[in-house]
């Protein structure tokens, strides 16, 4: 586990600039005429927005947490971290975006 925690909270802390240049622009999906009656939308770009400081205040407390040899918490920020990105690509996938 204590591998599973240290590789899981790399890959948080680098998908941190990610999800930030990509709600960047995630302001662009309310740019057609009639969006901002979608609530689709609204919840994509409200999760995008969201996603860069979420995922930054978990890993944060994830490395604390793997310093203190509490991996399995360390495990559960991870995904706590990860769940408004992951809300964001579940929108575009099942095309709830455009509803």
């Amino acid at each position: 586990m204590k591998i599973v925690a240290i590789m899981l909270a790399v890959i948080c802390t680098l998908l941190i600039p990610v999800t930030g240049f990509m709600s960047l622009f995630a302001g662009m999906a309310m740019d057609a005429p009639g969006s901002d009656k979608s609530p689709g939308k609204w919840v994509f770009v409200f999760s995008m927005m969201l996603a860069p400081i979420v995922l930054l205040g978990a890993v944060i407390k994830v490395w604390v947490s793997i310093a203190h040899n509490e991996y399995s918490v360390a495990l559960w920020w991870c995904f706590l971290g990860l769940l408004p990105f992951a809300l964001a690509m579940l929108l575009l996938h099942f095309d709830w975006f455009d509803k």
